[in-house]
């Protein structure tokens, strides 16, 4: 039987974002941390929300918000299913 791989989506709505362009330059800083994380994250389907918070962050902040969102939740799962 072969496992699925890991699959992320990315929501960012227009109630938080106005602008598309906004919208889309959140998701790509979720995507681009996920790429980065994704080999600890094997079979693992995952949806994220941005929140509007996040509009108040410089890029260089919101990386590393992002960063250590993805590290606390591979800590998460690695525990789950060290169980």
């Amino acid at each position: 039987m072969e496992k699925e791989a890991e699959k992320q989506g990315v929501i960012t709505g227009k109630r938080k974002f106005k602008l598309a362009t906004q919208r889309n330059y959140w998701k790509r800083l979720q995507r681009e941390a996920y790429r980065k994380k994704k080999e600890n994250l094997k079979n693992i389907h995952l949806i994220v929300s941005v929140n509007r918070k996040c509009n108040q962050l410089s890029a260089q902040e919101a990386s590393k918000v992002i960063g250590k969102q993805w590290d606390k939740l591979i800590d998460t799962v690695k525990a789950s299913q060290e169980q």
